[in-house]
């Protein structure tokens, strides 16, 4: 089972950059934004973003299907959508893999 352990944050990761880079902090935050920018980009644009030894982050459609308001119980319709995926690499289900059988 695993840990309820705080989940890694922006902040976090500017932190963690700013210290194995020995980057200022503001530097490191403008890094891991424009980081973050030019992936949002690509995949607005319907590019796939990979990360060699990482994952790779993709669009999937998902058709137009019929949901229900849970509150009212009325049956709606809800259109057809884009949504980002995460498809990680063996490297990453490894180390993932090897964490939790030492847990």
């Amino acid at each position: 089972m695993t840990s309820m352990l705080p989940p890694l944050r922006k902040s976090d990761l500017v932190f963690a950059l700013s210290l194995r880079a020995s980057l200022d902090r503001e530097l490191s935050a403008h890094v891991v934004d424009q980081l973050f920018e030019a992936m949002t980009a690509a995949l607005a644009s319907g590019r796939p973003v990979v990360i060699k030894s990482f994952g790779r982050f993709e669009l999937r459609e998902r058709g137009p299907r019929q949901g229900r308001n849970p509150r009212t119980g009325e049956t709606i319709h809800l259109p057809a959508r884009r949504v980002v995926a995460f498809v990680p690499s063996p490297r990453l289900k490894r180390a993932v893999d090897c964490k939790e059988a030492t847990s």
